[in-house]
């Protein structure tokens, strides 16, 4: 349970809490099982959920990798994203590298309307796994 404001910024609805007293646990469960998706399905219909997908590595910047999708070269790249918050670095990187990633859609759109900037946030460094064929 979540008892905080909130807002939208940059497309993306967030909670805004004063500390860490306004969550509560309810109870323990059965971890979520990610859903499977091919990169260019992840849009606005999936911001919040938890996914996995796999990538062909199409660029790098600081903390993100864009991926693309294998078998759809038309398919706009997804941003994947190691936030600067936790305590392990994005991997090194080449073009053409596969990884399988689960992560959750977010976004962090530009400018307005705000309907673009969608990306993938990991968790854990067992999120973004590199693979061969």
């Amino acid at each position: 349970l979540v008892r905080g404001l909130t807002q939208s910024f940059r497309g993306e609805m967030e909670v805004f809490l004063e500390d860490r007293a306004q969550i509560w646990r309810i109870e323990g469960g059965t971890p979520l099982r990610p859903l499977a998706v091919e990169v260019g399905e992840i849009n606005e219909s999936l911001e919040g959920r938890l996914v996995t997908f796999d990538g062909v590595v199409t660029g790098w910047q600081g903390s993100s990798i864009f991926l693309g999708d294998p078998d759809n070269a038309d398919a706009e790249p997804i941003r994947v994203t190691v936030r600067s918050s936790l305590d392990w670095k994005r991997p090194y990187v080449n073009e053409g590298e596969r990884f399988r990633v689960v992560g959750i859609v977010s976004q962090f759109a530009k400018e307005a309307p705000w309907n673009d900037g969608y990306r993938v946030m990991v968790r854990y460094p067992g999120d973004l796994v590199r693979f061969e064929e």
